[in-house]
């Protein structure tokens, strides 16, 4: 059978599971994750994708996913070991690991910069392991707490990615504060772009822009925020140029309908792709003609083959990115003879 570039790039989009797949938390479950117990309804197959960018859209935070039942129950100063599993990493990155109290307003507690995902943390094929040890004064969040991960590729399309897991502690103070360095949001429309490579200056920058923040809380709530503000850091559609030079502002996301599932919030992108082309005539010899006519005699009538109708770039953006890597292919598996 024919196939060019485009055929393998929309198969390698609806194969979704083994070829748009880079890094989330394998352990401790996140929030509908496939061994997370609590998960309600479908798991998220599509877990290691960014939160943009991807065959899905999920929206900050946490993918859409509302607070569940607690998958861990710790105390304050304990450690937590956070295994990522995957095998994308391109080139490391910037990785944070943050708490919140009401899924909103997070406080960085650890950020690996620059080397986040590399070889020092590898524990086993694909898999990666980091320890967060929580503060030893961290106020009670018996209803529980939201522990956060998120990661900013080095290189390669610009990607945010994030993982929510739901925690609880028991034995800390019922009131007290939680401080540290707000989340900084980045690559999702409405926030800012950094140009890959992502090490260097730029990112450094905004790192550094983090403001110090303190939560105040009372009986495992958020009571106000001290040091800036609730919600994200920066705030959306901040002019993101003015804070750090060579930064872009990214677009906004188109309305796109829930998926109506009950899995808290997640919408799905229904990427409408489009009908596939014929093979354009310069591709098929005389030869080659007889033989996917035979393969395909009702969609082909009689006269040459005519141009794809579909132009590489109006194209969704991650199939652009398959075109690229499948092109050099459609050579390589053309039938030789008829």
């Amino acid at each position: 059978m024919f196939f060019n570039a485009l055929h393998l790039a929309t198969a390698a989009l609806l194969l979704t599971h083994t070829t748009i797949a880079h890094i989330n938390i394998a352990s401790p479950p996140p929030r509908q994750h496939k061994n997370n117990p609590f998960t309600i309804g479908e798991p998220d197959y599509n877990m290691l994708e960014p939160l943009y960018g991807g065959v899905s859209v999920r929206p900050y935070p946490c993918r859409g996913y509302s607070k569940s039942q607690s998958v861990v129950s710790t105390a304050p100063g304990a450690t937590i070991n956070i295994d990522l599993e995957g095998s994308a990493t391109h080139e490391f990155g910037h990785c944070q690991f943050a708490i919140s109290y009401d899924d909103e307003t997070f406080v960085v507690l650890k950020t690996v910069k620059d080397t986040c995902l590399d070889g020092s943390s590898v524990i086993g094929p694909n898999l990666r392991r980091y320890s967060l040890t929580l503060p030893s004064d961290l106020p009670e969040c018996t209803n529980g707490c939201t522990l956060a991960w998120t990661w900013i590729n080095n290189v390669g399309n610009r990607e945010y990615y994030m993982n929510c897991v739901d925690i609880k502690t028991v034995g800390g103070p019922k009131s007290g504060t939680v401080s540290g360095k707000q989340l900084f949001v980045a690559h999702v429309p409405g926030y800012p772009t950094i140009p890959e490579p992502s090490v260097g200056s730029v990112t450094d920058c905004w790192l550094n822009a983090r403001p110090s923040i303190s939560l105040q809380i009372s009986n495992g709530v958020l009571q106000s925020v001290s040091g800036g503000s609730r919600g994200v850091f920066p705030a959306p559609s901040t002019s993101a140029s003015n804070t750090c030079p060579g930064t872009t502002t990214g677009g906004v996301i188109p309305s796109i309908p829930s998926s109506g599932t009950a899995c808290g919030g997640g919408v799905e992108l229904g990427i409408a792709l489009p009908v596939l082309p014929r093979p354009s005539a310069e591709l098929i010899t005389p030869q080659r003609q007889p033989l996917l006519r035979e393969l395909q005699p009702e969609s082909l009538p009689p006269g040459p083959l005519p141009q794809p109708a579909v132009a590489p770039q109006s194209l969704p953006s991650q199939m652009q990115h398959l075109l690229q890597q499948l092109a050099p292919l459609q050579f390589a598996i053309l039938p030789t003879k008829a």
